[in-house]
């Protein structure tokens, strides 16, 4: 009952190692089609060495698991190749952790430039907006008191409806111009 009961266990094992390094190789393959810089992707490529050394061990113990002894002297070479394997992904998890620094400093730096921009263009329209406005108040209310002088005088007059308002230039032209036709 103790033999079938460990060949049971080897067999869980080996489908929980199985499983286990499919999530791996796929978490990996997934980071790999990412859009990634070159360093990052040699990285990415470099990692597969030590972990087909760790699961080549892992099986390698895992096939004659049932031989206590023998998968006992094994053990310190799994134990070595996970370590390498746990350098090598701290390493690839630091520049990566370094590299979205980076990444995020760049865009604080260029969403603050963003927002000045944004605020320089409001400013200057604003600017704009007023110049604007007082260069179309000049021209309506030049016009406007031209033709009031105008009108002025054609009431200061002695009655004489043969008397014209002078042309007038801007925006109330058309105003002048209908004035004397009525006259």
């Amino acid at each position: 009952a103790g033999a079938s009961n460990n060949a049971e266990r080897v067999k869980e094992a080996e489908k929980e190692m199985a499983a286990h390094t499919a999530n791996f190789k796929a978490s990996l393959e997934a980071n790999r089609k990412l859009q990634l810089d070159k360093e990052t992707e040699l990285r990415l490529k470099e990692i597969n060495v030590p972990l087909d050394q760790y699961i080549r061990t892992a099986q390698e113990i895992m096939a004659i698991a049932t031989d206590w002894q023998k998968a006992n002297t094994r053990l310190p070479e799994f134990h070595q190749a996970f370590l390498v394997l746990e350098k090598s992904m701290r390493e690839i998890n630091n520049h990566i952790e370094a590299s979205v620094k980076v990444r995020r400093e760049e865009s604080e730096r260029l969403a603050v430039f963003t927002n000045s921009a944004i605020g320089t263009a409001i400013a200057l329209g604003a600017v704009l907006m007023v110049l604007l406005g007082i260069a179309i108040y000049r021209s309506v209310s030049g016009s406007m008191r031209s033709l009031q002088k105008a009108v002025d005088d054609l009431r200061a007059g002695t009655g004489d409806l043969t008397h014209q308002l002078p042309p007038i230039s801007g925006e109330f032209r058309a105003l002048g111009d209908s004035l004397n036709g009525f006259i």
